[in-house]
């Protein structure tokens, strides 16, 4: 199953519900009442993640693979711990030359 690399517009227009994708982020808070956390996109927008375990992200940044639920929500399939020093503007800038500039390069035939 393909998971695209996206930022947080990305869930808000050009990816549907349904859609696998990857979305790296800073946790802003990790497990509410709901079983959700919280992760800011590179491109400082507040995404909901849908927790598979429940359990509390033990890093400060992570990987989330998952389906898209809605504009700004992801339901969690995997995670991906990233180190605590992770540069999530370069990588936001780095996502989105891949999709835009790049594109063509990165997309199946």
């Amino acid at each position: 199953m393909s998971a695209p690399r996206v930022t947080g517009n990305m869930l808000q227009g050009t990816f549907q519900n349904g859609q696998s994708v990857r979305l790296v982020g800073k946790v802003l808070s990790s497990n509410n009442a709901e079983g959700q956390a919280v992760i800011l996109s590179p491109d400082n927008i507040e995404i909901f993640v849908q927790r598979r375990d429940g359990q509390p992200y033990s890093t400060e940044y992570v990987e989330v693979i998952g389906t898209i639920q809605g504009p700004n929500t992801i339901e969690e399939n995997s995670y991906c711990p990233f180190s605590d020093g992770f540069d999530l503007e370069a990588y936001g800038q780095a996502v989105e030359l891949a999709f835009n500039q790049y594109g063509h390069l990165f997309r199946p035939e």
